[in-house]
């Protein structure tokens, strides 16, 4: 079979570890290099320093729920990526490990019988998140308006977004906690 790349990477992503292999073919020969990383971004720089020594191109990475975000925000514009379906990648029937399915992967990759998931450009996915924040702030601002308490639901906007929008989120909290404190001022006044 025709392969597409000669240096490419397979990447199966979990919430808290990401494996990786790296397939090299020169001279008729390939090699194989595994690692395994954290989910922390200090440890997916270090994936993106370990695969540009190794002089990859491409990489693909098998994902279910939204764990390959952090992975994507780090190696976008560094590699070619591309965003696989598990549902889509049928392994063969045996024993599975992450090291198998990241190899797995990424023999796929190297013939190019991978079809990538979409996903948008930055400027869209950070419209994307700023929607659904302003969705949950909305709601938050009804909850505050029935009195109940804001905090819990805060503290979910700050796990679920990432640093960047934090000002935006406290924004939205200051506008929501002023016109509840003016609309409760109007009503003392009555």
């Amino acid at each position: 079979m025709e392969m597409l790349y000669t240096r490419c990477c397979g990447l199966d992503v979990h919430k808290s570890s990401v494996s990786a292999c790296v397939l090299i073919r020169e001279g008729g020969c390939t090699q194989k290099k595994y690692g395994r990383y954290g989910a922390m971004t200090r440890e997916l720089e270090e994936l993106a320093r370990w695969l540009h020594e190794l002089g990859v191109t491409h990489v693909a990475m098998e994902s279910t729920g939204v764990y390959w975000k952090p992975m994507w925000n780090v190696l976008e514009g560094q590699f070619q990526l591309l965003l696989v379906n598990a549902q889509h990648i049928k392994n063969v029937p045996g024993r599975k490990t992450d090291v198998k399915d990241s190899e797995w992967v990424a023999e796929l990759l190297q013939h190019g019988l991978l079809h990538p998931s979409f996903v948008p450009e930055i400027r869209i996915r950070d419209l994307r998140d700023l929607a659904r924040a302003r969705a949950t702030l909305s709601l938050m601002w009804g909850l505050h308006w029935a009195e109940v308490s804001i905090e819990p639901i805060k503290a979910f906007l700050y796990y679920r977004l990432s640093g960047r929008k934090m000002p935006r989120v406290e924004c939205y909290v200051a506008l929501i906690r002023a016109r509840h404190t003016q609309h409760t001022k109007q009503r003392i006044l009555r």
